[in-house]
């Protein structure tokens, strides 16, 4: 496990100190008697790049699922009024101009996939790319010597994180014994450690069962994705439900990866090593997962899983930056960095034998992490399925990352 703890939602007990935790539900800005003020001036860490330093803007996706997660973040900005200002380098904006910057970002967007039904690929990537240079100011991360990374042509570095899928009851049976809970009414209960509520089940039969799912190892991973969709078979088919983030019990999160290696369990971190070993030797369940005390609750949601200033996140678009950097979401962006090669599963991930390939593509800010620290620090997110599992798994990558903002 490399992508370091992500948790969905306003995750104030765990997640680094940010606006969305101090100020309710915008998540940015200072505020006055209207709550969707948004009226602050925002600092970024950036520098305007050098022609030479300018990428060429291909994306590997040819913008699928681009226009979705726009339109989420318009939605957003729809309900704020954006007062503030914000610095990329030196150079001031008003706010309003991450917001024509997203929508002319979408402009562009279509206009290639108009493109591509008339003349070729390479063509209309040209004439993306052109458009891009003319039409918008690029920005880096502007990092210093003491930043990781200072002078490397790669200079960010990536992780990734996932809607993990299980298999669900809506009722306990042996071979799915185990609750998914939310947040119990009593603040002590609510306190109880992962065993005391996976294994000596303090909380049975308060109210508190969302579902139940076969295998521990799987909850955990939700929880340290910190969201998740499960699939309930009924008379009528598979119905699926995304569960979201609603707190914690305040202990202290361990990955038990760091516990299984220091005792000899397993050779190497990655999830299809630890859950084998599990699997293996149920008589240490209790012993491994008692180094993780820290346990997460969940609800129910009718989105996708949220970003920290509340905007559902899209497969493939949505990133997580660091909010001590970069405290306004919603920003677009472009990466450049390697990810797992398709056509890989659990064999090569424990064979460690995982092949990449080079990718670029247009993202949107809408997140942010306790483990996502730094200037060009990125949490990449891969959506749902076994490709999403597999990418978010094994991404640590180095790469980099740009700003746009609308001339």
């Amino acid at each position: 496990m490399v992508r370091g703890l992500k948790y969905w939602g306003l995750l104030c007990s765990l997640l680094v100190a940010n606006l969305a935790c101090a100020a309710g539900t915008s998540g940015v800005g200072s505020k006055g008697k209207d709550s969707n003020l948004v009226s602050a001036t925002f600092q970024t860490p950036t520098r305007k790049a050098t022609p030479e330093e300018v990428p060429r803007f291909v994306d590997d996706l040819d913008f699928a699922w681009l226009d979705q997660a726009i339109q989420r973040q318009l939605a957003r900005y729809q309900k704020l009024k954006l007062t503030g200002s914000i610095y990329y380098g030196s150079d001031q904006f008003p706010l309003t101009k991450i917001v024509e910057s997203l929508e002319h970002l979408g402009v562009l967007s279509q206009e290639f996939k108009s493109c591509l039904r008339n003349s070729p690929k390479l063509f209309c990537q040209d004439a993306f790319h052109n458009r891009v240079i003319s039409d918008f100011h690029v920005y880096l991360p502007n990092l210093t010597p003491k930043d990781p990374r200072y002078g490397q042509k790669e200079f960010a570095f990536f992780t990734g994180y996932y809607t993990p899928l299980l298999r669900a009851t809506s009722e306990p049976s042996p071979q799915f014994p185990h609750a998914i809970h939310a947040r119990p009414p009593s603040a002590s209960l609510a306190k109880s450690t992962r065993v005391q509520i996976d294994f000596d089940q303090v909380l049975k039969g308060i109210g508190t069962e969302l579902f139940y799912v076969q295998d521990l190892f799987e909850l955990y991973v939700m929880h340290v994705e910190g969201g998740g969709k499960v699939e309930v078979e009924t008379p009528r088919g598979k119905e699926a439900t995304y569960l979201t983030f609603d707190g914690t019990n305040n202990q202290a999160f361990r990955f038990i990866s760091k516990y299984m290696l220091e005792k000899g369990y397993i050779k190497e971190r990655s999830n299809a090593a630890q859950h084998q070993f599990l699997k293996d030797h149920p008589d240490k369940q209790r012993e491994i997962y008692e180094y993780c005390p820290s346990y997460v609750y969940f609800k129910v949601s009718t989105t996708p899983p949220l970003g920290n200033d509340g905007v559902p996140l899209t497969d493939n678009r949505s990133v997580a930056l660091d909010s001590a950097y970069y405290r306004f979401k919603g920003a677009p962006a472009f990466i450049i960095s390697h990810r797992p090669a398709d056509g890989q599963g659990e064999k090569e991930e424990i064979n460690k034998t995982i092949r990449f390939q080079p990718y670029s593509r247009f993202v949107v800010d809408q997140d942010t992490g306790g483990a996502i620290e730094g200037k060009a620090r990125i949490d990449v997110y891969w959506g749902e399925g076994e490709y999403a599992a597999l990418a978010a798994h094994n991404t640590a990558t180095n790469g980099a990352l740009y700003f746009l903002v609308k001339k």
